[in-house]
């Protein structure tokens, strides 16, 4: 209000104190003022979502989703009414997404053991201004709001805040001003009018008061010109709300991290998603420019990608830069970024960010491992060639260029009988070509050592190279797919050997330059040596006084003892056959240390052919031994891996095949190397094209593939691809990695149909009430007018009689639909299933074809049921109907029943099935069979693959709602053109199925320590707890590697492996392998969910004991281990 001390007169009726003006009226209006103004009760939400504290994280993450909030209150347990919730803590979405990250089981946690206590709460009567206060403080989005007596009444989120801004509330505050200052100018209009009145004196404070009386009138002018933009924004305000509404859910919703920024790339707005990613929130960024947060490597090129923006409005921009984590680490950012400056709806540069960090470590991972096996093959001294199952040379590194004095180029494709080579034996003799080592070992399968060549350079220089090759055999085969070579030169060795024949003097010096021990051996003096150079000092560190004893000098001392033998075998057959001799053999060094070494003598005879001595060297072949054994391991691991690993070329040519790829698909190596992978094994065409087409886009594809196996089934797998390259970065070839995933997926089928019925049976009941109730006046209407109209004539009758013979079909098959829906009700008794099943097959043998071969086994002990007698020989019924009509000439309907009882084991692996005893009744038919694609539809109502006329289809839906109203089950098999097989689960009564004790008195341990290997943890715990139950020790593993390892540790007290044979890592036919090569007498029992004879004769072929089908029953695992550890070996 402005001061108005111009005028100190009083008035008749009032005194002026001052005039309200725009900016009085805006000093009231900042959001200071305002929270202070409002209480926390004007504006708190008293709709709370509430929990317990045992519900688990999972139930509240759901109670979210369902109420669309971003918390739940936890409250105590004890709660008398609505209105005495007593609050003990709350918990956020922030919260759930924590969780996630830190890999818990959702459904296993409590809320009361992750919310924090004590919770911080407000009451209504604190001002806004408080609680914005304590949430700054506190660093919380959410405060709940309590009673006096600590009753939960609200609660206030950052969201609440804005109701105080909203601009209808300001509108209506801005039109109360308005309207005082009307008032105000009224009154003032008034004192202007009595002031003229007044005497001259007063005429100086009347045309000050003129003065404001026209700037008051400027004022309203003004606000009725407000008035007017005033609604013109709340229609604006209207649409921003809805079109700020649906750009918050999908910035809060969306992963990716987007941000808005003014012309001088101050952010204004931030989504949420910028704390998943950088532990920032959103409110630390606006009004700050991104850039100070960026990699210092990085700002460079965001810099000229901003300046691009500028020049390119509107059109997306790519980069990849690092911005540094809250916590100081950096995290690489994918941004598209536009320039939307010139965009009325969006007025700001705008800036979409995904997180690549992971990718970035997986590609900087990838270089690395590829640089360092090129480091290792590129440092080893010795040449290595590797030749094909064809002989040509595949790659080689690069010391083999130098020893060979050819460029790769000239190298590759070569093979060992090329004319371009030139090669002598030692004699000077042509090397003939079948008896280089490479061709010989391809040959032979044997690996050749220590075979000396000479090899003419391009430029006529001899040099000599001393070669060993190694083959390299498919798992489970004994020919050799390529062939590993490696040589040294050895020209400087051949130098020596001649320079010695000349001059001993000669002899010597040359053989201080040898990288080897050049001796000479007196075996008639107890195989003295005499050393010609230090290099027995310089590779094993020992000194020459160090080997002497006495005036015998030797390192027979060095030797290990175990390779003793072998070197005084070879030494004597090449002095009796006056030959030089090859040997490799291990000997410590000082330190210690195993060294391996290669040994070649001659023995030097006199014309009378006595031994004089032996002359030769001994060369430290320690680290080309550690990089075979390098290579042996890497290719072992590739073999060792469950999931099937195969590189092809970009003209989809297999080129790697390892062993699980071969267990996968049931080609072997041999068979599928050079040939098509796309035409053996897919079958989706497009798809294959897509992912061929992504991984050479982009290096990398992940998805699922229905392929096709060898014998033609198909096997579902979840594939990785990765684009391979050479050493200039061009695309080489494709890696793919496949992981069977059929049992999985046929699991998750078995659960979709059982969905599919229950739902299918809620509407089929639904449909069977309303038709009933149409169908009651129908019937009772044409019963009913021939007694009531007696002169009804024929014609008329007849039409009636018509009606109600349709009405009642028509009931009849609401009966069965409710049979389906719920089966029915009728009266239950005890039934003795063998006396109806005889009844059924009389029926069967009376009424179907000569041509139709019917079969019972109905077991005298066979238990009873308590059912309903009508509607079991309904089901019964038509499942052998259903058979009879699926033998279209000749065949055989078997009716089969037994005691069954389905333990934990079972239970666990058939959703349908609960622990119990049960009466199992199985009709098998040998009629044309249920196509696979059509399989899970059978049991849906109306569905029938019967012509029109001969079936309604509620035939199999209305025996799966009797199977399950008596709480019972259905399992179905069918192989097309071998016939079908359909198992019914009855629960038996317990009263009357009461085996003996001798009957179901299973075998108890003696305290054997038992391994179980499963990666399913249910399973594996199952199987401890059963077997601790009945006197047996337990040690578990949860792969084929654990299993090995565990099985080493305990070695001499395990008495038996209980292994899964699909697992990952390591399937269960390679650690069978590898156990058996531990302990040739392991004793085996192998277990899995695919029982195929292909499965179970692999499993007896590696000497397992017995085979177990999953789901089996308690009595079926303990009976096979006692029969295998009493002694017992039939394989089951």
């Amino acid at each position: 209000m402005t001061d108005a001390n111009a005028s100190n007169a009083n008035f008749s009726r009032q005194q002026l104190s001052g005039v309200v003006t725009e900016s009085s009226i805006l000093q009231v209006l900042p959001p200071a003022n305002l929270l202070k103004m409002r209480l926390v009760g004007d504006v708190m939400n008293t709709q709370v979502i509430y929990a317990f504290p045992t519900a688990s994280i999972l139930d509240v993450t759901r109670l979210m989703a369902d109420n669309n909030t971003s918390c739940v209150v936890i409250i105590k347990e004890e709660v008398a009414n609505e209105k005495s919730l007593i609050p003990i803590g709350i918990i956020t979405e922030q919260d759930i997404v924590q969780f996630q990250a830190l890999g818990g089981n959702l459904a296993e946690i409590t809320a009361v053991s992750v919310i924090n206590k004590p919770l911080f709460c407000l009451t209504p009567v604190d001002s806004l201004w408080f609680a914005h206060q304590q949430m700054q403080a506190r660093k919380l989005g959410q405060l709940v709001i309590v009673g006096n007596q600590g009753e939960l009444l609200g609660i206030l989120t950052q969201s609440s805040f804005w109701q105080l801004f909203d601009p209808v509330e300001m509108i209506n505050m801005i039109a109360e001003l308005q309207q005082n200052i009307a008032n105000q100018a009224a009154e003032v209009s008034q004192l202007y009018q009595q002031l003229h009145q007044e005497k001259s004196d007063r005429q100086k404070l009347a045309a000050k008061l003129q003065e404001k009386s026209e700037e008051l009138e400027r004022i309203a002018a003004t606000n009725a010109h407000l008035q007017g933009e005033i609604n013109e924004h709340k229609r604006t305000e209207a649409i921003l709300r809805q079109s700020e509404a649906r750009f918050r859910a999908l910035s809060e919703t969306s992963p990716d991290i987007i941000t808005l920024c003014d012309p001088q790339a101050n952010v204004f707005y931030q989504s949420p998603s910028v704390e998943r990613t950088l532990g920032y929130l959103p409110a630390e960024f606006l009004g700050h420019q991104p850039l100070t947060s960026v990699h210092p490597d990085d700002l460079a090129n965001i810099q000229a990608i901003m300046a691009n923006m500028l020049a390119k409005p509107g059109i997306p921009l790519v980069l990849e830069y690092r911005l540094r984590h809250k916590n100081g680490s950096w995290v690489w950012l994918e941004c598209v970024a536009t320039n939307c400056l010139h965009d009325d709806d969006i007025g700001a540069f705008l800036f979409l960010s995904r997180d690549i960090t992971q990718r970035k470590r997986t590609e900087a991972a990838l270089r690395d491992s590829e640089e360092r096996y090129r480091s290792v093959i590129k440092a080893i001294r010795e040449g290595i060639v590797v030749h094909d199952a064809e002989g040509r040379i595949i790659t080689c590194n690069a010391s083999a260029e130098r020893i060979l004095g050819l460029t790769k180029d000239q190298i590759m494709g070569r093979t060992s009988q090329d004319s371009r080579w030139q090669t002598i034996h030692e004699d000077g003799s042509p090397f003939a070509n079948d008896s280089h080592p490479a061709i010989v070992t391809l040959r032979t399968g044997t690996p050749c050592l220590n075979v000396v060549m000479g090899v003419y350079k391009p430029n006529g220089e001899l040099s000599w190279i001393l070669i060993n090759s190694e083959p390299l055999f498919p798992s489970g085969e004994m020919t050799p797919y390529a062939v590993v070579v490696s040589f040294s030169d050895i020209s400087r060795r051949k130098e020596a050997e001649v320079a010695l024949r000349k001059s001993e003097l000669s002899y010597r010096t040359l053989a201080e330059n040898l990288p080897a021990i050049v001796y000479r051996k007196f075996p008639n003096v107890n195989n003295s040596m005499v050393f010609f150079n230090n290099m027995v000092e310089t590779m094993f560190g020992y000194k020459t006084e160090d080997l002497c004893v006495g005036e015998i000098c030797s390192i027979n001392s060095l030797i290990i003892p175990e390779d003793r033998e072998k070197i005084a075998t070879t030494v004597q057959d090449a002095i009796a056959k006056h030959q030089p001799f090859q040997i490799a053999y291990r000997l410590y060094d000082q330190d210690g240390a195993i060294r391996y070494c290669w040994e070649q003598g001659r023995p030097i005879h006199n014309p009378d052919g006595e031994l004089l001595h032996i002359d030769g060297v001994i060369f430290d072949i320690t680290k080309s031994k550690q990089a075979e054994a390098k290579i042996y391991e890497q290719a072992a691991l590739l073999n060792i891996a469950t999931d099937a690993i195969c590189v092809r070329d970009l003209e989809n040519s297999v080129l790697f095949w390892n062993q699980g790829a071969e267990n996968l698909y049931g080609f072997s190596a041999d068979e599928i190397l050079g040939k098509n992978a796309n035409e053996l094994l897919h079958k989706d065409s497009n798809l294959l094209e897509m992912a061929i087409q992504t991984t050479i886009a982009s290096g990398y594809w992940q998805g699922e593939f229905t392929n096709l196996r060898k014998d033609g089934k198909e096997v579902i797998v979840a594939s990785s691809w990765t684009l391979m390259r050479d050493e200039t970065g061009n695309p080489k070839s494709i890696l793919t990695v496949n992981t069977n995933i059929t049992e999985k997926k046929q699991l998750e089928q078995q659960f979709y149909r059982a969905q599919r019925l229950e739902s299918l049976g809620t509407l089929a009941g639904g449909i069977a009430h309303d038709l009933n109730n149409i169908l009651t006046p129908i019937l009772a209407v044409s019963q009913l007018l021939p007694l009531k109209l007696t002169n009804l004539d024929d014609r008329m009758i007849e039409l009636l009689k018509m009606q109600e013979t349709n009405a009642k079909r028509a009931a009849d098959l609401v009966k069965q639909i409710l049979s389906f829906a719920r089966g029915a009700e009728g009266k239950r008794i005890a039934i003795q299933i063998k006396y109806l099943l005889t009844e059924i097959e009389s029926i069967a043998r009376g009424t179907f074809p000569k041509s139709i071969a019917i079969e019972t086994q109905l077991p005298d002990d066979l238990g009873i049921v308590i059912a309903d007698a009508t509607q079991l020989h309904q089901i019964f019924m038509n499942l052998v109907v259903n058979a009879r009509d699926a033998i279209l000439n000749e065949g055989k309907i078997t009716i089969a029943a037994e005691n069954f009882y389905v333990d934990d084991y079972y239970a666990k692996m058939n959703i349908e099935a609960k622990v119990g005893d049960y009466i199992l009744v199985t009709i098998t038919d040998t009629g044309v069979g249920i196509a696979p694609e059509i399989i899970d539809r059978i049991f849906e109502p109306f569905f029938t693959t019967k012509d029109v006329g001969k079936g309604t289809g509620l035939g199999l839906s209305t025996t799966i709602g009797i199977v399950k109203n008596h709480g019972g089950f259905v399992n179905v098999s069918s192989q097309l053109g071998k016939g079908s097989r359909f198992q019914v689960y009855l629960p038996a009564s317990n009263s009357c199925i009461s085996p003996t004790l001798e009957q179901w008195k299973l075998p108890v341990g003696k305290g054997e320590l038992i391994l179980v290997a499963d990666d399913e943890t249910v399973i594996a715990e199952t199987t401890k707890s059963t077997l601790e139950n009945y006197n047996y020790r337990v040690l578990k593993a949860s792969d084929g590697i654990d299993a090995i390892a565990t099985y080493v540790q305990n070695k001499n007290e395990i008495n038996l492996v209980l292994i899964d044979m699909m697992m990952p890592l390591m399937d269960g036919e390679n650690t069978i392998r590898t156990l058996q090569r531990l302990n040739p007498q392991v004793q085996i029992i192998a277990m899995s969910g695919l029982g195929s004879p292909q499965m179970v004769e692999k499993a007896a072929r590696h000497g397992v004991m017995q085979f177990l089908l999953k789901p089996f029953t308690a009595k079926e695992l303990l009976t096979s281990l006692h029969s295998v550890l009493s002694g017992g070996t039939s394989n089951s």
